[in-house]
């Protein structure tokens, strides 16, 4: 008889756990994402100095005397990530370079303008609540001198959590 409530009190923690697969991080530039202008954007892993600190770079966008942007649909879905954490600059050695305007877009709307100069970084975190797409646009400030790249070294979308509360399971190790 002992042997038979034991089984009954065990069954429950027997029974395989089934976890709802947990939404990871995404790098930006892995996303569908098309070119704009007639400067250059590359994917390229490069370690680069801004403001005497060493930083890796993934990505960068060259406006030249002109400019350069790059849009990213994030998702099918509006609200699927909950925010981009955004990390860019200009070199040290670039300190001959005019000024990059850096503008950057969530639905069409303008939310950042930010103007970098040689080592010069700048770190966001936005809110992608109901964003579907962002864009990222560099203008050099000058129209007759070759502005030098800007690097991006983090992009990082970060997905939205599922925190709704889960009811209490009837048949839980604290309900017996």
């Amino acid at each position: 008889m002992t042997a038979g409530i034991l089984s009954v009190a065990i069954a429950p923690w027997s029974q395989p756990v089934v976890k709802a697969r947990e939404p990871v991080p995404l790098f930006l530039f892995e996303t569908q994402c098309v070119t704009n202008g007639p400067g250059r954007s590359q994917e390229e892993t490069l370690d680069i100095s801004i403001g005497r600190k060493v930083y890796r770079s993934y990505f960068f966008l060259g406006p030249g005397s002109r400019e350069v942007s790059v849009t990213c649909r994030i998702g099918e879905q509006e609200g699927q990530f909950e925010s981009l954490l955004l990390e860019f600059g200009m070199r040290d050695n670039d300190r001959g370079s005019p000024p990059n305007v850096v503008n950057i877009y969530l639905d069409g709307v303008r939310e950042v303008s930010q103007t970098l100069s040689a080592g010069e970084q700048v770190a966001l975190t936005l809110n992608l609540s109901n964003v579907s797409h962002i864009a990222i646009e560099t203008i050099c400030s000058s129209q007759n001198r070759y502005c030098d790249r800007v690097y991006f070294f983090e992009s990082t979308l970060l997905p939205r959590m599922n925190l709704a509360p889960s009811e209490p399971n009837s048949e839980s190790p604290s309900q017996i």
